[in-house]
């Protein structure tokens, strides 16, 4: 009886974290999803992402500082192909910038459709991250899938100054 009681807490723990969407280690920028079947009217449509992205912070990727760090900034924009990692900033003295000195947005750059027919309304479009990794993109429209498609990157790191420095 007491290794049920032992055992139950860790699974539920277990669980948890596995149903936690960092715990899978990929994480979706959206660029538009289209929604027709919101209006009441068939002839009118919405886009955007607000039906796949529960609030604006999660948009941004990476680590976050806290409110009130006071440090040095370094930003770097990119474009990003499939597979390309994104990139981490240097900072003034030349050290480049750590992950969990990092975070980021990601924006559709380019993406170029080969239509065979006339387009339809616009569907869907993101891009996956495992990490720093851009893993994959899937943009469509209409009819047509997206190739030769870049995403660009803005990457900010923050470090903290270390004020014992200073005082020295």
């Amino acid at each position: 009886m007491r290794a049920k009681s032992r055992f139950l807490p860790v699974l539920l723990l277990l669980l948890a974290e596995i149903a936690t969407p960092q715990a899978v280690g990929a994480q979706t920028a959206w660029f538009w999803s289209v929604h027709s079947f919101l209006s009441p009217d068939p002839r009118k449509s919405t886009l955007g992402i607000f039906d796949r992205v529960a609030t604006p912070e999660r948009t941004v990727f990476g680590t976050v500082p806290k409110g009130g760090m006071v440090g040095e900034i370094a930003v770097q924009q990119s474009l990003l192909s499939i597979g390309d990692l994104v990139p981490l900033p240097t900072f003034a003295d030349g050290s480049q910038a750590t992950e969990s000195e990092i975070f980021w947005t990601a924006q559709l750059w380019h993406a170029s459709f080969d239509v065979s027919r006339q387009l339809d309304v616009p569907g869907n479009a993101s891009a996956t991250f495992a990490g720093r990794q851009l893993t994959g993109a899937d943009l469509s429209w209409g009819c047509c899938a997206a190739t030769d498609v870049q995403i660009l990157v803005n990457v900010v790191a923050v470090r903290p100054h270390d004020n014992r420095k200073a005082n020295r």
